[in-house]
């Protein structure tokens, strides 16, 4: 039997991303190709216009800085994971945004219209059960302790988890490199830090030593990565034209909730078709109608 090729993706921030064959039949679900259609920054794009990338692309980004991390421990710390804990935590990496809905931080986190993303277990159980993303995972055989990951975010050991999702990890590390890449922000981290990954009493750390002394330059490399989080935030997350921008959004989703808008309406949608849906189903609402043609509009309130 001719054996599955890998395929390669060209990516922006990391060049060359390769996916296994097992990885690509996820990707290739309409399940997860919904994500092509959900921006990885909301609103952000009335204020950087470049900032149109998608969970999609930080999806594959966060697995191969999995890879890269897995890579590094191996030659730095000879530590070697088991053939299925790899492809364990590179599906959990790829699978992290599965149950993103359109403009998720900004009605979860902002407004808190809806639950999280990560906290909600029942969303993440609807797009697991997918016909088509269900069977391809099924293929894995990995099955039971990625779902176990994904839904309750726990794993054994605790560190496949935390290799993507630790404040310090696979997730962070590609969104901080593609957000401020596609904002035109000059903020970048040195790759170096890779080396420092490590794992202890099966726990993710970070060795800050070397011979007994502190490495200093590892120490403020952490601190630049937290700084680098810190300027995104300032200048991109909460920026003032952003934040106009996302509370017209959540004003129309606070008053279609009240006309009876649920989230199981929503859990299929890509960004502009929920726009697109919110502005039929209460066409004949009396302000949703106005509130999504400003937001799509760019007409910002003072």
């Amino acid at each position: 039997m001719k054996q599955k090729k890998w395929k390669i993706f060209r990516d922006p921030i990391h060049k060359d991303i390769y996916l296994s064959p097992e990885e690509l039949a996820i990707v290739d679900t309409p399940t997860f190709q919904r994500l092509r259609g959900i921006k990885e920054l909301g609103a952000a794009y009335w204020v950087y216009p470049s900032a149109l990338h998608s969970r999609f692309e930080h999806s594959l980004g966060v697995l191969h800085t999995v890879k890269k991390i897995l890579h590094h421990m191996e030659i730095i710390h000879s530590i070697s994971l088991s053939d299925e804990e790899k492809m364990l935590v590179r599906l959990y990496g790829l699978l992290h945004d599965i149950s993103h809905i359109p403009f998720g931080h900004t009605l979860e986190d902002e407004r808190r219209l809806f639950p999280r993303h990560d906290e909600d277990e029942a969303r993440i159980q609807f797009f697991l059960e997918q016909k088509d993303l269900s069977q391809a995972i099924h293929q894995t055989g990995l099955e039971e302790p990625l779902k176990r990951m994904l839904i309750k975010g726990e794993s054994r050991p605790s560190y496949l988890t935390e290799i993507v999702s630790a404040t310090i990890g696979a997730d962070m590390m590609d969104y901080l490199r593609r957000d401020t890449y596609f904002c035109g922000l000059t903020l970048d981290y040195d790759d170096r830090i890779l080396r420092s990954f490590t794992l202890e009493d099966g726990r993710l750390v970070f060795n800050l030593s070397k011979e007994g002394m502190i490495r200093a330059d590892v120490l403020s490399e952490l601190v630049h990565l937290l700084h680098m989080r810190y300027i995104l935030t300032e200048r991109v997350y909460f920026h003032h034209a952003k934040i106009a921008a996302s509370i017209i959004l959540c004003k129309a989703v606070e008053l279609a909730i009240q006309e009876g808008l649920q989230k199981k309406d929503i859990l299929n949608l890509e960004d502009s078709s929920f726009l697109f849906y919110l502005s039929q189903r209460f066409q004949n609402h009396p302000i949703i109608p106005r509130l999504i043609h400003d937001f799509q509009s760019r007409h910002l309130y003072n």
